[in-house]
């Protein structure tokens, strides 16, 4: 049996496109198919969502670090606070031990520890006789506990080596934290039965507030014979909540510049989002119109 003759290039093609006229030239640029008017135009509408997830976790993100943000842009000249014990009276920070310290600012202050909690590498501890903690790192805190440091020898009511603390930092409220810091938090706020501002309390702790805050209304009604303002109430026994401080210590505006780089990233996956979004509602309108 002899073999096929050999076919040229031309009737190799035109098999190919299954036309009888195609001779091989170059087709005009304003061609256009016949048959792709007949190819339905596909969507993928998962799509979108996808990237819309994206785009939430990019500004989830960037709301969680937005403090840690703007700190880079700080003046880095130091704010002097000072010890924390003059805090409980008058001072330049204080009125009648009502504090009012700057926040998501570089400062330094100085203070003895009351109880300490360490994760890792990382320990927070709260200074004696205020709502001001400091998170450091283990190693500094050996140097806080040698021999000649200030408060060698003592220990706290739990057992606990004391330290002294005194340098620089980034200090910022509570409620200016992000949410990684809630445990931590919320464990101090337990220990010792206080109701921060911006963290949200415990059960038992808000129930001793509320048990108070009873108690308190009733005496007044007794020695006025009347209901007291919430403003006489905050008067008889305080604020609703307290605001706290954690200091980053050894963190100077400078510190942040990684989260400057994070939020050009973010922004970066932003604008793409927007792009592909847009990309995606063109194909869109363009199957419908099919």
């Amino acid at each position: 049996m002899s073999p096929d003759p050999p076919r040229n290039t031309k009737d190799i093609e035109a098999s190919f496109f299954e036309t009888d006229d195609y001779d091989g030239r170059p087709l005009p640029a304003d061609h256009v198919d016949a048959g792709f008017d007949e190819i339905e135009l596909s969507v993928n509408y998962a799509q979108p969502l996808l990237i819309l997830l994206v785009a939430a976790f990019a500004v989830f993100l960037a709301a969680e670090y937005y403090q840690r943000f703007l700190y880079f842009f700080t003046p880095s000249e130091l704010i002097e606070i000072g010890d924390v014990e003059a805090l409980r009276g008058d001072s330049e920070w204080s009125d009648g031990g009502v504090i009012d310290l700057p926040t998501n600012r570089y400062v330094s202050l100085a203070g003895v520890s009351e109880r300490l909690t360490s994760s890792g590498d990382t320990v927070v501890f709260k200074l004696l006789g205020t709502h001001i903690y400091v998170e450091t790192e283990q190693e500094r805190l050996q140097a806080l506990a040698a021999p000649d440091a200030m408060t060698w020898g003592e220990f706290t009511d739990s057992g606990s080596a004391r330290y002294y603390h005194d340098g620089p930092g980034r200090l910022v409220r509570f409620d200016k934290l992000p949410r990684s810091y809630t445990p931590i938090l919320r464990y101090y706020s337990d220990t010792y039965g206080v109701r921060y501002c911006g963290v949200k309390a415990s059960e038992p702790v808000n129930t001793m507030y509320r048990s108070r805050e009873e108690r308190a209304r009733l005496a007044f009604f007794d020695e006025h014979g009347r209901e007291a303002t919430d403003a006489e109430l905050r008067e008889e026994i305080g604020p609703s909540c307290e605001t706290a401080w954690l200091m980053h210590a050894d963190k100077a505006p400078k510190s942040s510049l990684v989260f400057v780089i994070i939020y050009g990233i973010i922004a970066s996956i932003l604008l793409f989002s927007g792009w592909l979004l847009l990309r995606w509602g063109r194909r869109y309108a363009l199957s419908r119109g099919s």
